[in-house]
């Protein structure tokens, strides 16, 4: 009786190995996708850090540009352009209206 005891723990040993060992093959392709995973999205972080660091210099050179500067100064001057000739049609208007009324005496 005793023999066979010991047979059946050392069975349930080797069983109890064997699971353990097959648990472990069955999570490590899971662990090996999950790191990379985590190194794919690591990667695209530093990409998108690189990009947004590359738009900034970029637009930062823009704004020091004489292009920049000229374009800027032309709609300054086309903006200050449309407003004199606003207040120079509201003038004329204003003085056509005095000179076509009628006095009321």
């Amino acid at each position: 009786m005793k023999k066979v005891l010991k047979e059946r723990s050392a069975l349930s040993r080797i069983s109890i190995a064997g699971l353990l060992v097959i648990g472990f093959l069955a999570f490590v392709p899971k662990i090996a996708l999950s790191e990379d995973l985590e190194k794919k999205a690591q990667d695209a972080g530093k990409d998108l850090s690189r990009s947004i660091r590359n738009g900034i210099k970029q637009s930062e050179d823009y704004l020091k540009s004489d292009s920049f500067h000229r374009t800027v100064h032309r709609i300054a001057s086309g903006a200050a352009e449309a407003v004199r000739e606003s207040g120079d049609w509201a003038s004329r208007k204003l003085d056509s209206i005095g000179t076509h009324e009628s006095p009321s005496k």
